[in-house]
Parts: C-alpha cells; sequence; structure tokens
C-alpha cells in the first residue's frame, strides 16, 4: 500500500496506471498466486507499507472493509485497463 509518492505500474514499456497515496499494488498475485501482470516503477520518492500473504489473508476474512477496499481497486483498475485498449 503506497503511504506517500507515485508509482507507475508498466506493461512493457506501457504506462497503465498510477499508484498514489492509499492505492494498492501486486495484490492480484496475492488473490490468485500467479506471476505479476505488470511492473512499478517509482516516480518520486515513495512511502510504502508491505502486506505479506499471511496478512492479507487475515485482513480479507476479518476486515469487511479491507475486502471491499481490494475488490474497488480492483475493478477501477480493470476498468481503466478497458478504456486503454
Amino acid at each position: 500500500m503506497v503511504q506517500s509518492g507515485t508509482i507507475e505500474l508498466l506493461v512493457g514499456d506501457q504506462v497503465v496506471d498510477e499508484c498514489k497515496e492509499n492505492d494498492l499494488l501486486g495484490y492480484m498475485s496475492l488473490i490468485d498466486g500467479s506471476v505479476r501482470s505488470s511492473s512499478a516503477k517509482a516516480i518520486s520518492e515513495v512511502t510504502a507499507s508491505i502486506i505479506d500473504e499471511r496478512r492479507f489473508r487475515y485482513m480479507v476474512d476479518e476486515i469487511p472493509n479491507f475486502a471491499t477496499y481490494v475488490m474497488k481497486a480492483m475493478a477501477q483498475r480493470i476498468r481503466g485497463l478497458a478504456g486503454s485498449v
């Protein structure tokens, strides 16, 4: 989770999204166990919190608002990718 700064998400050389304060990245691999689908590049100084798989699963199971937050982030990212095609 980005605490401050900006991170670009890239597929190949194309920027597909930006993550800023309170945005999540890297969560899809925690959900389905697959390899990452994009690369991340800090474009400013970044402070971030790392959530490992154990903590991620706990938060999804025990904090309903977190699961909703992840689903919302995923939906926004998918909609953004669909709009750029």
